[in-house]
């Protein structure tokens, strides 16, 4: 068995680290500020890992388009929750167009 060398733990102290921003809700520099990091540090051992520093927020799912019979109309409403990082959230309901809209605002 190989022995454990200063840049083993060194790489798995920035590994823990990392993975700890990553579930954190903070953003990288009120993380860095918090923990006494260096933001520099931080974005030189993610590339130096090549781990990103944020988990990609958005996930797909695939979909098939609707028919003309089932898109909805721009009179129908459609319930909305907008969760932010530090734990608020707010329900909004919005027209087809509007959700629409929101959705690019977002991207």
């Amino acid at each position: 068995m190989p022995a454990v060398t200063r840049g083993d733990s060194l790489e798995k102290k920035w590994r823990e680290i990392i993975s700890d921003l990553q579930e954190s809700s903070l953003s990288i520099a009120a993380y860095a500020k918090s923990h006494d990091i260096s933001e520099g540090s931080l974005y030189n051992w993610s590339k130096r890992l090549g781990v990103p520093l944020r988990k990609s927020p958005l996930s797909f799912i695939e979909v098939e388009p609707l028919s003309a019979a089932q898109s909805p109309s721009k009179e129908e409403y459609f319930s909305v929750d907008v969760v932010v990082a530090k734990g608020g959230c707010v329900k909004v309901d919005m027209s087809w167009p509007k959700v629409i809209e929101f959705v690019k605002a977002l991207l």
